[in-house]
């Protein structure tokens, strides 16, 4: 009985050593890639769609309310005297392979941009995002990889708007 647990203690030791080698190998391994920048999947073709919305005020007097969807990393607001007071005037930079936006308003003083996915293709995507890992990891490389949808949204509104204006 002493004999196998010998055995099973030196069967137990081995299995450690062997996987802390391992371990080893892969922290140098992971230790020695570069950064090869930023990767976009997918199709890529920039458009830049250009506007204004009038500003009217609410029914119930409040607030202004201006709805930004799932746009709302991407925005930058300019205050600008040279808008007109009644007026936010807007820029959206964006791949029209993936997403195609559209500005709203209603007549209760909401204000909007919505964006509708065009490419759905999600296997491709992945397909490509692999194909693309892969090649960079035999080339001892990684890099950050991303579908690129929208590249920014400005709104410019005059600075007397500020306090009458919420953006969410």
């Amino acid at each position: 009985m002493k004999k196998y647990r010998k055995v099973l203690a030196g069967i137990f030791a081995a299995g450690v050593l062997v996987c802390g080698i391992g371990a080893g190998i892969g922290f140098v391994e992971f230790l020695s890639l570069d950064y090869a920048g930023e990767r976009n999947i997918g199709e890529t073709e920039m458009a830049v769609m250009e506007g204004e919305m009038e500003l009217s005020e609410p029914s119930d007097s409040s607030k202004i309310q201006v709805y930004m969807d799932y746009g709302q990393p991407y925005l930058d607001i300019e205050w600008d005297d040279t808008v007109p007071e009644q007026v936010m005037k807007y820029r959206i930079e964006y791949n029209k392979k993936e997403v195609q936006p559209e500005a709203w308003q209603d007549d209760r003083g909401f204000l909007g941009f919505s964006f509708s996915f065009v490419n759905v293709d999600e296997v491709k995507d992945l397909m490509e995002a692999r194909d693309m890992i892969l090649k960079d990891l035999k080339e001892n490389k990684i890099g950050s990889y991303q579908k690129k949808d929208i590249e920014s949204i400005v709104l410019s509104i005059n600075p007397k708007n500020q306090e009458r204006i919420e953006i969410w």
